[in-house]
């Protein structure tokens, strides 16, 4: 019962915190970009990458914590949905490559923010590097195969 009550505290926070910030009028580039979506959705890549090192880490994070604040928080402060609307609707406006170089740059960019994000709390743990360096096989046994 806990973790539902969590996703739904993290959900109603997270919803709510998106209807306000998509009500600032950060403007757009050129007419061309829905910026506050923008922002929303890399905002909520850095902080997923974030939460999952932390809890990948030695961050001791409550499997229910977690699952308020990734599927709960997380989920209503980002908007996939928004950003497939607002992609539709510049197509429809006829402003098909704005909607196709939107979408590119939605998808490279909310690939950086869950990398800065995976990295900036592994190095708030005290972490070098994202992933373990890969092992090497052991080849001083007779063969050069792994002992």
């Amino acid at each position: 019962m806990r973790k539902y009550l969590l996703i739904g505290a993290g959900g109603f926070i997270g919803a709510i915190l998106r209807h306000e910030l998509r009500s600032i009028r950060i403007g757009t580039w050129a007419g061309a970009f829905p910026v506050q979506t923008l922002v929303i959705n890399l905002a909520g890549c850095f902080l997923l990458a974030a939460l999952f090192a932390l809890a990948a880490g030695s961050a001791k994070i409550k499997p229910d914590l977690k699952l308020g604040i990734a599927t709960g928080f997380l989920g209503a402060f980002t908007t996939f949905s928004t950003m497939c609307k607002e992609i539709a609707s510049l197509a429809a406006q006829g402003r098909a490559a704005t909607a196709v170089a939107y979408a590119a740059i939605a998808l490279l960019l909310g690939l950086a923010a869950c990398s800065l994000g995976q990295r900036a709390a592994l190095a708030g743990l005290g972490w070098r590097r994202a992933v373990p360096a890969p092992v090497q096989p052991d080849i001083t046994s007779e063969g050069g195969e792994e002992a």
